[in-house]
């Protein structure tokens, strides 16, 4: 761990005090580099036509003949997606076509999942067994890619899959899943100095009649260490993977989540990764190979997925909306794999909420992806970054303490403020360049200015634009 330490330079702006820090190395800090958006398309361990889109921190590469999925996210050049070794190149366009497969990385689902199979187009309605094949691995088009200097935009939209009509026999092209009924729309939304990446899921019924669908975005992250993400069936776990999801004090549940296994034989060995007590109000999960399935019912969803042994974070967030949510109102679910020849994958699972869509109806997801380095536990995250020890301000013998533990998903200026009880700006703390490629960790003794009621650590671009606070706290032991 690259610790980040108080930088020296203090601007207090004080009505009547001094401040004085510990002269701490700032050590070696990278410049601002010129990071631009860019996209092209390229072949992908065997996917022809697949398209990479990079803004310099993120590397993300998409598969349209795949089922429109996101087949890597890359801080740099660590990857926490899973890939199947045994999949790579492969589209299953007639052998295994129905079957479903591990291809890994990140893919649109519907729910309810009773539902599958239930109604569809025109063409035969029989095609699924136990997975509509054509929505999550067929073919599917990238509409958009739209590269500007502040925003990169790309859309995929599918399936679009070649059917045999009954009667004439010939194939044609028909627009939609015919399994399910439905039009799928991903858009992928980048910007520049940040690892954000905006995700949002868009499903259309094509069908003649109304339908309950919801949006389902299942992620597939790698359960062990190795850095390229590329697993095989004889890969296990190694303990180095760990996710972290919230719980809520007004949950439904019993400590906050759901077992979804609880009461059969497998209940007994996963629940030794569920650790319910290790971070309040966090459910930490440790994986270990076992098969489990749990979820929460918190009204804003996030998963931080963490590399311990390099304290590289992945997160994935959402907003819960009126409507119907699956397992008895779960807005975020994990799977975890196991078993005889499974692949060592943790599984991501955010919803939307499912509707009655009429004929030619639309619902829609938007889901936000970020990365960032901070070592474990992770307590919270947010649209900046992720919290490990919260901001904190405590007297010691020789003085006041500053504390707290970050990771950030921006290349940006960080500053420490402290605010009086009109919580207007009385002195500001520079901590230095800020990147996502090491955590913030302030452990140091300071002066706080007169008149301090609280602090914040915000987030300045490389513009000076205020882009938030990272972090709130108040001054212990002052009314």
């Amino acid at each position: 761990m690259i610790a980040r330490r108080l930088a020296l330079l203090l601007c207090l702006a004080l009505l009547s005090a001094s401040v004085s820090l510990s002269c701490l190395p700032f050590g070696t800090r990278p410049k601002f580099p010129v990071l631009s958006l860019s996209g092209r398309k390229l072949d992908f361990h065997g996917w022809r036509d697949c398209y990479e889109l990079t803004n310099g921190l993120i590397t993300v590469t998409l598969a349209p003949s795949l089922g429109g999925r996101v087949l890597q996210y890359r801080l740099g050049n660590h990857s926490f997606f899973f890939l199947g070794r045994e999949e790579l190149g492969r589209t299953y366009r007639d052998r295994g076509f129905r079957r479903y497969h591990f291809f890994g990385g990140s893919y649109l689902q519907l729910h309810p999942e009773e539902r599958w199979g239930s109604t569809g187009g025109s063409f035969d309605r029989a095609i699924m067994t136990d997975y509509p094949p054509h929505f999550y691995m067929g073919n599917y088009q990238l509409r958009t890619a739209d590269i500007r200097p502040a925003r990169a935009v790309v859309e995929l939209t599918g399936p679009y899959p070649a059917l045999r009509e009954k009667q004439s026999g010939k194939a044609v092209v028909v627009e939609g899943d015919p399994a399910t009924g439905v039009l799928a729309t991903t858009r992928l939304e980048a910007y520049p100095y940040t690892t954000r990446l905006g995700v949002t899921h868009t499903i259309q019924n094509l069908s003649d009649k109304p339908q309950l669908w919801g949006v389902w975005e299942v992620t597939q992250l790698r359960g062990n260490s190795e850095e390229s993400g590329i697993l095989s069936l004889s890969d296990v776990a190694d303990g180095s993977s760990w996710l972290y999801l919230p719980t809520s004090a007004a949950s439904r549940f019993k400590n906050g989540f759901l077992d979804l296994l609880a009461g059969q034989p497998v209940a007994r060995e996963s629940e030794k990764q569920w650790m319910p007590g290790l971070v309040p109000h966090v459910l930490a999960v440790q994986y270990l190979g076992r098969l489990g399935k749990v979820g929460v019912d918190v009204p804003s969803p996030w998963a931080a997925f963490v590399d311990q042994g390099r304290q590289l974070v992945f997160v994935v967030r959402g907003t819960t909306l009126q409507g119907q949510y699956p397992d008895g109102g779960c807005t975020l679910e994990v799977l975890t794999h196991g078993g005889p020849r499974a692949y060592p994958i943790l599984e991501v699972n955010l919803f939307g909420p499912a509707v009655e869509l009429g004929p030619g109806g639309k619902t829609s997801a938007t889901f936000q992806w970020a990365a960032a380095t901070c070592p474990p536990p992770i307590r919270d995250a947010s649209d900046l970054g992720v919290v490990s020890e919260p901001l904190s301000l405590s007297r010691q013998k020789t003085g006041w303490q500053l504390r707290g533990t970050f990771g950030v998903f921006y290349w940006a200026h960080a500053y420490v403020f402290f605010l009086d009880q009109k919580d207007t700006v009385i002195g500001k703390l520079h901590v230095g360049r800020v990147t996502p490629f090491e955590p913030i960790v302030l452990h140091d003794p300071v002066d706080i200015p007169a008149g301090t009621r609280s602090l914040s650590l915000s987030l300045y671009s490389v513009t000076n634009r205020k882009i938030g606070d990272l972090d709130r706290a108040e001054l212990p032991g002052v009314p």
